[in-house]
């Protein structure tokens, strides 16, 4: 199985990556510059460190391949030829690749799905309505799945050491919903995949618990002084108010 990975940032190689190799998937990534696939080639993988409360573990993301997006026609027939795509470059970069991958699609005989590893209320759809904005891309959006995912890891930092493999710092969540109504074909295994007929539901879930536990820790941190958020939420005044207007919050999605 192979899966092109467009975007070789923080999500896109310190969760997606990670959990598609875990999963077997041979990985190729689609880089924004030349020099990014060159240093990727050269180390030929990287490391995602999880950093949990009392201990850490380090994953090697090995026999991994890139190749720039400046060279759109080599970059099309990795898309044309993948098993899975998945998308990570930022929700408002999404109309950049849109082309890009309208053009691998075009190039292909058998539907694959898009996965948008974005941020947002549907992703997957924004970004179908990008391809089928492009020149012929109706019917190839037509023919293939886009659905969002939804990423429950922070990766906090990239650590670069001269020419060793880079170091992706995040915490150890793995799961990730995905639209299973805009699939058009039985999606192929990952690990932390869940698959769900209630999209809006898992928006919601992540933006009013888990987005929002994150940023009231911020404002109350910053309001007391604190730098940072794991220093912020040790405060017991700050932890117990954060945890209360999250509980409002889930009480709220259940009814």
């Amino acid at each position: 199985m192979k899966a092109v990975v467009v975007g070789a940032g923080r999500i896109g190689c310190g969760f997606a990556g990670e959990l598609l190799h875990r999963s077997g998937y041979e990985l190729v990534f689609v880089t924004r510059t030349a020099a990014h696939a060159a240093r990727l080639n050269r180390s030929g993988g990287y490391v995602v460190r999880l950093v949990g409360p009392r201990s850490s573990e380090e994953h090697e993301v090995r026999d991994v391949r890139a190749v720039p997006a400046t060279n759109p026609r080599l970059a099309a027939s990795e898309i044309a030829t993948a098993d899975l795509i998945a998308i990570s470059v930022g929700p408002t970069r999404l109309d950049q690749v849109a082309p890009l991958i309208a053009a691998g699609l075009a190039r292909r005989r058998k539907p694959v799905n898009v996965l948008a590893f974005e941020n947002g209320t549907d992703p997957g759809g924004r970004l179908r309505e990008l391809v089928a904005a492009t020149p012929g891309g109706e019917s190839i959006a037509s023919r293939h799945g886009f659905s969002g995912a939804l990423v429950t890891r922070i990766v906090a930092r990239r650590i670069d050491d001269g020419d060793r493999p880079p170091v992706f710092v995040g915490d150890p969540p793995d799961t990730f919903a995905v639209d299973r109504r805009r699939l058009v074909c039985p999606p192929l295994p990952i690990e932390g995949m869940v698959l769900t007929d209630d999209w809006d539901g898992w928006v919601c879930r992540k933006l009013f618990l888990f987005s929002a536990g994150h940023v009231m820790t911020a404002y109350l941190g910053h309001l007391k002084g604190y730098h940072y958020i794991h220093s912020a939420i040790r405060d017991p005044e700050i932890r117990a108010a954060v945890l209360g207007a999250m509980a409002e919050a889930q009480a709220g999605l259940a009814r």
